[in-house]
């Protein structure tokens, strides 16, 4: 388990334990009274409570045979985490989508199902664009993600998710 997949469960701990404790105290535990007994902000308390209401709705969902296909515009690489956290990752007969649909992969093995990247002229006509604007640019690949203009915060979210080579 790498240190931010440590990270992560020891906060989910803490937020189980946290409701746990207040519900002994409380008739409702509202995200409110989550936030203010860990000193946490009311929106980090909101997505941590509704990702781990989304992972007990997949899971119901499975239960009943619906297949759960992950869609996303981010690279395959970088929502490895989030497979695993919804239990998706290296799964046979599990799919992902990414790449704002170019990419459809099977889990078990990261197998490549099918692959529709945009030609050279296209992308290169599209970092120009973004040029423009001073804007931070992805540019995918299968492998990695080069990225200008990249900000902090970009590194760290993109961090443990997508390779991110040093120029």
């Amino acid at each position: 388990m790498s240190y931010i997949q440590h990270k992560a469960e020891e906060s989910l701990e803490d937020y189980l334990e946290t409701i746990l404790i207040l519900s002994r105290r409380l008739s409702v535990v509202r995200s409110i009274d989550v936030a203010t007994e860990l000193n946490f902000s009311k929106p980090s308390v909101s997505v941590a409570v509704k990702n781990l209401k989304n992972r007990e709705y997949i899971q119901k969902a499975r239960d009943k045979g619906v297949k759960f296909v992950c869609a996303t515009g981010r690279g395959y690489s970088s929502i490895q985490t989030t497979l695993e956290e919804i239990g998706s990752k290296d799964m046979e007969g599990e799919y992902t989508i990414s790449y704002n649909g170019g990419v459809i992969t099977e889990n078990k093995d990261n197998r490549l199902i099918h692959f529709e990247g945009l030609d050279f002229d296209t992308a290169e006509k599209l970092f120009f664009n973004g040029l423009k604007y001073d804007v931070c640019i992805h540019v995918y690949t299968l492998e990695t993600v080069w990225i200008y203009n990249i900000f902090d915060g970009e590194i760290d979210y993109l961090n443990g998710r997508q390779p991110l080579p040093r120029i």
